[in-house]
C-alpha cells in the first residue's frame, strides 16, 4: 500500500506566496485533526530529488516487508483507535481479503468503543473468532 503525496502548486499559487511550508503546515493539522488520539506531533520530511526518493521509497518497502513477515500479517492486529480503522477500512479489508483473511477481518479488531485493556477486549476477540488467539504469543 504506497502512500506518496504527489503536489503540483501553480505559478498562480507561487505569485500569491504560496510556499511549501504552507503544505507542511496543512499536511501537520490534517494528520492532528484525522488522529487526534494517536498523533501529537508530526515531523514532514519533503524530498525532491528523485534518486532520493526512489532510494527511500526502496528502503520503506523493505522495512514494511520485514515488519509484515515479523507480524505474520493482518492477523496479529487485535485492537487500533477507531477512528483509524474507519480511515483505513477499505485498505484493511481489501488486504485482509488478499491474505484469506475475509472481508470481515476488519470487524474483528477492537477499538476504544470495546475496551482499552487486554481484559476489556478479549470477550469481544472471543466472539468474533479473531485468529489472533489461535496463534503463538510474539514474545
Amino acid at each position: 500500500m504506497d502512500r506518496i503525496c504527489w503536489l503540483r502548486v501553480s505559478k498562480d499559487a507561487i505569485a500569491k506566496g504560496f510556499r511549501l511550508k504552507h503544505y507542511v503546515e496543512i499536511l501537520i493539522a490534517k494528520f492532528k485533526d484525522e488522529f487526534p488520539a494517536i498523533v501529537d506531533r508530526v515531523e514532514v520530511t519533503l524530498i525532491t530529488d528523485r534518486e532520493q526518493v526512489v532510494e527511500n521509497i526502496k528502503i520503506a518497502r523493505a522495512r514494511y516487508a520485514e515488519r509484515n513477515k515479523r507480524l505474520c500479517g493482518l492477523a496479529r492486529i487485535v485492537w487500533m483507535p477507531k477512528e483509524l480503522k474507519d480511515f483505513l477500512g477499505d485498505d484493511l479489508r481489501q488486504r485482509a481479503e488478499e491474505e484469506g483473511l475475509g472481508a470481515d477481518f476488519v470487524d474483528k479488531i477492537a477499538d476504544e468503543t470495546v475496551g482499552t485493556t487486554g481484559e476489556e477486549i478479549l470477550p469481544f476477540l472471543e466472539e468474533k473468532g479473531h485468529l489472533a488467539l489461535t496463534m503463538d504469543p510474539l514474545l
